[in-house]
């Protein structure tokens, strides 16, 4: 019989504990968390901050550039045709569909049998 004494009765200090692996893990997953983090801010972003940010710089702008530039956007409307489409359908809507002729399965009248 061995005096040693098994493993599983070690106290925790004394086991052995490989840290490369774990190491390793925890930077992989930081790297990840940090890659997610970053893409999370920069969807905010672009979807909150850069239209506030627009909204902002629009309203700074002096009001007589700002009704030059809706004007040009007008104009340009107008002038693409689109406007034009518009107006052509609000007051000449298209025909009604025209509905198409049922069609009526034609029924064959077989011959009655000879009576005998």
């Amino acid at each position: 019989m061995s005096s040693k004494h098994p493993q599983r009765d070690r106290k925790r200090s004394r086991l052995t504990v490989r840290v490369g692996p774990f190491e390793r893990t925890l930077e992989n997953m930081n790297q990840e968390m940090g890659q997610k983090v970053a893409y999370a801010i920069t969807q905010y972003d672009r979807l909150k901050v850069k239209p506030m940010r627009d909204r902002l710089d629009w309203l700074e702008k002096l009001l007589v550039v700002r009704v030059w530039l809706r004007c040009r956007q007008a104009w340009t409307w107008l002038y693409s045709g689109r406007a034009w489409a518009r107006l052509k359908l609000k007051f000449n809507p298209p025909p009604p569909p025209i509905p198409e002729e049922p069609v009526v399965a034609s029924v064959s009248i077989l011959p009655e049998p000879p009576t005998v």
